[in-house]
């Protein structure tokens, strides 16, 4: 009885507590829970490049130094854009639809018109239809406009008055008519797509000055920077497309056109080592780069082949 009454006491001490607590801190907005991951990214990455220092001036060791400053933003972007390219299913650029807007008016003809059992109602920009309206199709109202047929024409011409009318022309139009790469350069791109061209920007960076500072610093072995920054670029541009094959099943560009380019640096990358670095050698290490040259495809193709008649990629 009393060991009863105890546990009912200390639940409901409990429940008071909860609620007590729930009722002095509220929950945090989501602007605040961005500020406290970038406050603890930017903390953790001045610990890191201070040990990383430290150890420099203690042991004299570049590859801790350089792997101090650039691995962690390297893996930080990394993650970012893996994060964006999964919530974007699987593409690396927003959808036509979601681009800007800017200085734009669209001409008479192009208003859309719906047709309905009354007669025939034209729709001005901006408004709705009725959805109780049989001709009333939500997935057209919001669909963007047809491609223009001129490749970069948004629909303001490129000539304006003066230098500061061409500066304004260039960034007008309706970019949902352009292909992607005109819409990014004439700044009609979403902010997700130049939030995810930095992170990119900034992993490639970080890779090549890795590559050239411990291939510097390092006299006795020059290849173990570069090896490290192209090893991690040809795992990226090999399973990322694997993944995105088997999660939408769509031959794209980059499907295809990823493992070509994984391929392709593989191969000159170890043929380039093994002509420059170990001069034609065919001992061990000159075997061992030989035997990954054709040992890493072959590792990829076989553990494919197992997982897909495993059922593991279906």
């Amino acid at each position: 009885m009393c060991v009863d009454s105890y546990l009912l006491w200390r639940q409901q001490q409990q429940i008071n507590y909860e609620d007590r607590k729930g009722a002095a801190t509220p929950a945090p907005t989501k602007l605040k829970r961005r500020r406290r991951r970038l406050i603890i990214a930017v903390t953790a990455e001045v610990l890191i490049v201070t040990a990383g220092v430290v150890v420099y001036g203690i042991g004299g060791s570049v590859t801790i130094l350089a792997g101090a400053l650039f691995v962690p933003p390297t893996v930080a972007c990394s993650l970012y854009l893996y994060g964006e390219w999964v919530k974007n299913d699987y593409q690396w650029y927003s959808p036509r639809g979601q681009r800007r807007v800017r200085n734009y008016k669209p001409p008479a003809e192009s208003t859309p018109t719906l047709v309905s059992p009354a007669g025939t109602r034209t729709l001005d920009r901006g408004a709705t239809a009725d959805k109780d309206d049989p001709a009333f199709d939500p997935a057209k109202a919001n669909a963007p406009p047809p491609p223009a047929k001129r490749c970069g024409d948004s629909g303001v011409p490129l000539c304006g008055k003066g230098p500061a009318g061409c500066c304004r022309a260039w960034v007008s139009g309706d970019f949902r008519r352009v292909d992607f790469c005109c819409a990014f350069w004439r700044c009609g791109a979403t902010n997700k797509d130049y939030k995810r061209a930095a992170a990119a920007t900034t992993i490639f960076v970080c890779l090549l000055l890795f590559a050239i500072i411990v291939g510097n610093g390092w006299e006795s072995a020059p290849w173990i920077g570069p090896a490290v920054s192209l090893s991690y670029a040809i795992l990226v541009t090999t399973f990322l497309p694997i993944i995105a094959w088997f999660n939408t099943f769509e031959v794209t560009i980059f499907v295809v056109g990823s493992p070509i380019m994984s391929l392709l640096m593989h191969f000159f990358g170890l043929l380039t080592l093994w002509q420059a670095h170990f001069d034609g050698d065919t001992e061990l290490k000159g075997a061992a780069c030989l035997l990954a040259l054709v040992g890493y495809p072959a590792v990829v193709v076989l553990g494919l082949a197992l997982c897909v008649s495993h059922g593991f990629l279906r």
